[in-house]
């Protein structure tokens, strides 16, 4: 491409035979990703010391390079000519999703290679730097806001108001920001972050401590405002970040663990959220958020929830499938309903199961957890019981029973553990 050798990620991978199907008037391929792809092996090479995979790696970030715009926008799809689709609406240059992820892959790949090959990490590194470009039109809208209903909408996110794009570039600027001191992009990180708390629902909303994706709007996909925000904070040493993040969490991410997982709500209609579809980039902004509180706050509750939250890939889910076929490495597309699963397996499902499970698997609490199952005809003792309480029951093989309460009424949540359900005392852990 332009003269140089790019690996490629084909978009979509179509149920049974899982041959390759170009987007339509999009491409075949775009940043979206490759950017994940490049994140997934560079953290797979850090956490395991296998580097048999980073040419792969290195090909996806010169493909993320090569969709550089000059002013630090990026394009996203290219065709099979491999030319880039400058027209199409997910493809035209600019400074949302496509270009959070390439930054975040850019940071990532730079934080690696920076000891092991400058060449290539400071090429990555001058791309990286290019975010302060949009960065600085972003931020030009700092301190306004939309006021819609009783809400503040901050209006220096990305695109605007986007929250959960604003949170993917935060992934870069924290790993950016680890190994280099940049007082320019730590201060637009600061603003960025402080931007996301508006985001987020008072304690009085029936979903309190969610973080909004948009005005009015709270999607499941892409929310990765508490990864981001906990990561942020514990870098920077910023209490009110994680606190936050936390809120999420205890308050409303447990709250899925027992009740469900959500598709979607509207803050003016939040008595009825959209459940379905549910996908692989659901579960990852889900189960790493809460890892992340975990790793912030030393709140090994939170890491036991990641692993809950990931278990979702091996079947403990509304569709009652094991989502992530481990053989092939793949992940479908989706859960439709209870009784249909979407078996097609595109490149965004299969990348953002691997780096859920790479992560959980690396964390020595999570990953014990993740083989839960539910089992809706087994619950821990418990010393009391509220009306406000609503609770769920996993099995784990041979490992204690594990029950896991929320209250509506505290918005918080309690885990009890027992190795005889109805028959011995219930270890109460929270």
């Amino acid at each position: 491409m332009g003269g140089d050798s790019v690996v490629i990620l084909h978009v979509y991978a179509e149920y049974p035979d899982y041959h390759w199907v170009a987007a339509p008037s999009e491409g075949i391929a775009c940043v979206d990703d490759a950017a994940r792809a490049a994140v997934l092996l560079v953290r797979y090479a850090t956490l395991t010391g296998d580097t048999s995979h980073l040419s792969l790696a290195r090909g996806l970030l010169r493909f993320v390079l090569k969709l550089q715009a000059n002013n630090g926008e990026f394009f996203n799809f290219v065709d099979s000519s491999l030319s880039i689709n400058t027209t199409a609406q997910s493809s035209r240059k600019g400074f949302g999703f496509s270009a959070a992820r390439a930054y975040w892959a850019l940071a990532t790949g730079y934080r690696f290679f920076r000891a092991r090959d400058a060449a290539f990490a400071n090429e990555l590194r001058d791309a990286f730097r290019r975010c302060r470009t949009p960065l600085s039109q972003v931020l030009a809208h700092y301190g306004r806001y939309d006021a819609i209903g009783s809400h503040l909408y901050p209006l220096w996110l990305l695109q605007r108001c986007a929250a959960d794009a604003t949170s993917e570039f935060l992934l870069g600027a924290v790993e950016f920001l680890q190994v280099e001191t940049d007082p320019e992009v730590e201060a637009a990180a600061r603003k960025l972050a402080e931007g996301l708390l508006y985001m987020q629902l008072a304690d009085t909303a029936r979903y309190a401590g969610a973080f909004l994706s948009w005005p009015g709007v709270w999607h499941a996909w892409g929310n990765g405002q508490t990864q981001a925000l906990a990561a942020l904070g514990r870098m920077l040493g910023e209490p009110q970040l994680v606190s936050a993040a936390e809120r999420e969490g205890r308050q409303f991410l447990s709250r899925l663990l027992v009740e469900g997982w959500l598709r979607e709500f509207h803050v003016d209609d939040q008595a009825h959220p959209a459940e379905f579809p549910q996908i692989a980039y659901d579960i990852r902004c889900a189960a790493l958020g809460l890892l992340g509180v975990a790793e912030a706050s030393s709140d090994t509750t939170c890491a036991v929830l990641a692993g809950l939250a990931a278990s979702w890939f091996l079947g403990n889910n509304a569709a009652r499938a094991a989502m992530y076929d481990p053989a092939s490495g793949r992940c479908f597309d989706g859960i439709e309903s209870p009784t249909r699963v979407n078996r097609n397996s595109g490149a965004e499902s299969t990348v953002e199961a691997l780096i859920t499970l790479l992560e959980v698997l690396n964390h020595p609490v999570a990953r014990r957890y993740l083989t839960s199952m539910p089992d809706p005809l087994r619950e821990c003792p418990r010393p009391q019981t509220s009306s406000s309480e609503v609770c769920r029951s996993f099995t784990r093989g041979d490992s204690p029973h594990l029950t896991l309460c929320y209250n509506r009424a505290s918005l918080d949540f309690t885990l009890s553990a027992c190795l005889s359900p109805g028959k011995r005392g219930a270890r109460k852990e929270r």
